[in-house]
């Protein structure tokens, strides 16, 4: 069988998974043990499409390594965030040395005020990840200590 006929039949498997996800849809109110079947049909073709997929297609080219972040006491990130004027509802440290900091939605501060200000109070900083919470809506930043 030549790529394209597997192409194709990718296309097909895709075709015929959003035809069981509708069957779903529609027999979810009515019969609750029709649309489990309908959603395992999905998820059986949508898988075999992906492995017929991962095959054909060239692997990724290897992930870069991660950022080797300097460990730093947990007292001193709070410190930190103390000179840069924020109040984390919580810190943690995880093992690749990041922190993560939790702070309350109440605050009357934009999350953008934040980075900016916790990017300012030291020089060393790197902002890894930011955003809200999806179980509580709150504002988290996580930062690193790169080298200085």
């Amino acid at each position: 069988m030549n790529d394209d006929a597997l192409l194709a039949l990718i296309e097909q498997w895709q075709a015929l998974a959003e035809q069981a996800r509708e069957q779903a849809r529609l027999a979810d109110a009515r019969d609750i043990s029709r649309a489990a079947f309908y959603q395992g049909v999905m998820k059986t073709y949508q898988n075999a499409a992906q492995d017929l997929r991962d095959l054909l297609m060239p692997e990724a080219p290897p992930a870069p390594p991660a950022p080797d972040y300097v460990l730093v006491p947990e007292s001193e990130a709070a410190a930190v965030l103390q000179r840069a004027g924020l109040f984390a509802r919580t810190v943690t440290l995880h093992p690749d040395h990041v922190f993560s900091a939790v702070f309350s939605r109440l605050q009357p501060i934009t999350q953008e005020t934040r980075l900016r200000q916790l990017s300012d109070a030291d020089p060393r900083l790197v902002i890894v990840d930011q955003g809200t919470l999806r179980d509580t809506g709150d504002p988290y930043i996580d930062f690193a200590f790169g080298e200085s």
